[in-house]
């Protein structure tokens, strides 16, 4: 699909147990692995337009993990996720055209990453460096409360 545009919205979605609780409907900080965003691997997905229907992104999430039980998707612009930074006004994220859905080789023309972006890597940044477990949170924080659907028959 190429560059993700800034208008475009980007979602995430929750499970149960390890993103929150869906019979609260409550998102905890694990919706987002602070593993996988360091390695640049935290799985999103382009909406339409160009992306995914929010129809089809339940589908294809509930079937990616049946252990677990999809109780929410959250969306935010490319945009806003761009615009979490760092002291000094280094962005920390960028929103990555990424295809690759799993470790399984499975692919989707829907899907991207959010990656730290090339300044924060060069800062010499750790995983518990505090600086990247802040925007850690403030993405969770700028995600978590964004629903765009939640399963309400819990």
């Amino acid at each position: 699909m190429g560059v993700i545009a800034d208008d475009e919205h980007i979602a995430r979605g929750a499970f149960s147990p390890s993103h929150g609780n869906a019979k609260t409907l409550s998102i905890k900080n694990g919706l987002i692995s602070r593993a996988s965003l360091f390695a640049g691997q935290c799985s999103v997905w382009r909406l339409n337009p160009p992306g995914i229907e929010v129809a089809d992104l339940i589908t294809i999430l509930a079937a990616g993990r049946p252990e677990q039980r999809l109780f929410a998707i959250s969306a935010k612009t490319a945009e806003q996720i761009r615009e979490i930074q760092i002291e000094g006004g280094i962005r920390a994220f960028c929103v990555v055209d990424e295809c690759d859905c799993d470790q399984d080789g499975n692919k989707h023309p829907a899907h991207a990453h959010i990656a730290l972006c090339k300044q924060m890597i060069a800062a010499g940044f750790s995983e518990g460096d505090a600086r990247f477990v802040k925007v850690h949170r403030d993405l969770v924080a700028l995600l978590a409360p964004a629903r765009i659907w939640e399963d309400k028959a819990a």
